[in-house]
């Protein structure tokens, strides 16, 4: 969907128009505006050409730019914000201009790599406490089986999966 000032004249007849449903008041205008559209490279592509010239240009991320009648923010996650030119208001979070796609920050959170370090400390501490406190006992009286941990932990990839298989193990011994 394109993004549209909710507060335009256009976009309140349309709004009327359609029972008060800005959704379907939304894709009316999509229509409409796709079917007066007259070039085929859609409109983020044309973005992504600009950011991607200012990139090559500075050698850094631009804090904003402008293209057309949109301007772009870079936010504090490194994706960029569609505002409005005169009062700063947010149409369109965390666009990835690099993929033209909108980025979900759950997505980002769950998809963050394993911190190495800490994967490998926390490898350390569970095989000493098997050593040490017998963990392999505690966690077997739980029904967990400290193979299928240190199986878990040879398979983790994000720092998601880290945090789960820590939960579990202090789930289970407190």
């Amino acid at each position: 969907m394109s993004c549209i000032n909710p507060n335009t004249e256009e976009f309140k007849e349309l709004l009327a128009k359609n029972n008060d449903n800005p959704l379907l008041a939304e894709i009316e205008y999509d229509e409409k505006y796709n079917q007066s559209q007259s070039e085929d490279t859609p409109l983020i592509e044309k973005d992504m050409v600009v950011f991607q010239e200012q990139v090559d240009k500075s050698g850094k991320l631009p804090k904003e730019f402008i293209t057309e009648n949109r301007k772009w923010v870079l936010n504090n996650m490194y994706l960029y914000d569609l505002v409005d030119k005169k009062t700063g208001a947010i149409f369109l979070k965390d666009m990835n201009m690099l993929t033209g796609k909108i980025e979900e920050f759950e997505t980002l959170i769950l998809q963050k790599p394993v911190n190495q370090k800490q994967l490998f400390n926390f490898t350390k501490q569970v095989m000493n406490a098997v050593d040490n406190f017998k963990l392999d006992q505690i966690l077997a009286l739980k029904g967990i089986n400290i193979e299928d941990i240190y199986e878990e932990i040879s398979k983790v990839t994000t720092q998601n999966k880290l945090n789960e298989v820590i939960n579990k193990i202090l789930k289970s011994i407190c």
